[in-house]
């Protein structure tokens, strides 16, 4: 009997135990004020024709990311309780006393990048078309400052037109590129955003900033390679540093995916400001409904430098070599590794495109177009690649 007793006894603590386990491991409250923030807006150095992210955009990516929320809170999929707040309530900092963690989303690349032929007489146009989105995790410290601790990175490109088809490959006018750009960011939210198999990347979001341990960040992007700093020479300073952007957010993206990291926005993007006293590094950021923000970021505990290590093009042999075209191939080489030297790595990517040799039907491509969008794929492999 008093052996029955006894398992009775114990079933009843580990019951107990059990129970207040669940209510130790209680889902964290997060506030979604349906704002949404970019830092193009606040670098002086963007040009207004790399700049495609408009109010309206902004408007449809809340309204993709809310039907996101809404959809999967139905379903009881999300590994947080959702509170809904108005911008009015975050201006004034009432609901962040509350539930000290928000969503954020930033737009950190936004932008299409030319390319223009000429085949004889007629005129072809193609676009890279860039979209890097980070659904951050915030907490808000005393001075009302963004601190990250968590991000779900939604980076992606495509070649505008997607059909491929000549008669499609016209010059767009700005506002057909800020209206593909806004559709393709809105499906990239519908297609890649599941919060419910993103734990992995959500595990700290109940930390303190300064609590997050083994944090990543692309902290330089560099041009080591001669030849590449020759063919870059062309572009005027803003432009060679956009796409250093570009190649630090689409790298960012991917490396967080592979690994799970916490991985900060790359510092090649945005408008950052440096405390030396604090030692913090501090984004500015825009938002829709709440103003200016500052986001105040330690330094990453992991550095990571990206360098274009060369670039080259050759013709391509073929059996038959013809006097009124050719094929020209492109390769581009991009290196990543720490600054304590612990890992480095290495990507290629490459193409060929046809040329003519009639000098009167001349195919007019300029060799940076090329590189420039290899080399967002370069980051993209670059990032993914597995960790030894």
């Amino acid at each position: 009997m008093r052996n029955w007793v006894l398992r009775g006894l114990m079933a009843l603590a580990l019951c107990a135990a059990w129970m207040f386990s669940a209510e130790a491991k209680e889902l964290p409250t997060v506030v979604w004020t349906r704002d949404v923030y970019g830092v193009d807006d606040t670098d002086k150095n963007i040009q207004k024709e790399w700049h495609l992210l408009t109010d309206e955009g902004k408007a449809r990516i809340a309204e993709a990311i809310t039907r996101k929320l809404e959809e999967q809170q139905k379903q009881g999929k999300l590994p947080f309780k959702l509170a809904e707040a108005s911008a009015e309530q975050e201006r004034n900092a009432e609901i962040m006393a509350e539930s000290p963690i928000s969503i954020v989303p930033i737009v950190v690349t936004d932008a299409a990048f030319h390319w223009e032929y000429k085949v004889k007489e007629q005129d072809l146009h193609k676009y890279v078309l860039a979209s890097a989105l980070d659904i951050a995790f915030c907490s808000v410290d005393e001075g009302g400052a963004l601190q990250m601790l968590a991000n779900i990175p939604l980076h992606f490109y495509t070649v505008l037109p997607e059909s491929g088809a000549l008669h499609d490959m016209r010059k767009l006018a700005p506002e057909e590129q800020q209206e593909l750009y806004t559709r393709f960011t809105v499906r990239m939210i519908e297609q890649g955003l599941d919060f419910a198999k993103e734990k992995r990347l959500l595990r700290h979001i109940e930390d303190k900033a300064e609590g997050i341990e083994d944090t990543y960040q692309v902290t330089d992007v560099v041009i080591s390679s001669p030849k590449a700093q020759e063919v870059f020479a062309g572009y005027n300073g803003a432009r060679a540093a956009y796409v250093k952007k570009v190649v630090g957010d689409m790298f960012s993206s991917a490396y967080a995916r592979r690994t799970g990291h916490v991985v900060f926005p790359s510092r090649a993007s945005g408008t950052w400001n440096d405390d030396a006293v604090k030692g913090t590094y501090s984004l500015r950021l825009s938002s829709m409904h709440s103003g200016e923000k500052v986001m105040v970021l330690p330094p990453p505990d992991h550095p990571i430098t990206l360098d274009v290590t060369g670039v080259g093009k050759q013709e391509i042999e073929t059996k038959k070599k013809s006097y009124v075209n050719g094929f020209m191939g492109y390769k581009v080489w991009l290196a990543k590794s720490f600054v304590e030297g612990k890992e480095e790595k290495e990507a290629t990517n490459w193409t060929q495109q046809e040329f003519i040799r009639l000098q009167s039907g001349a195919i007019n491509i300029e060799d940076h177009d090329v590189f420039r969008m290899l080399l967002i794929g370069a980051a993209v492999t670059l990032g993914d690649q597995k960790i030894d």
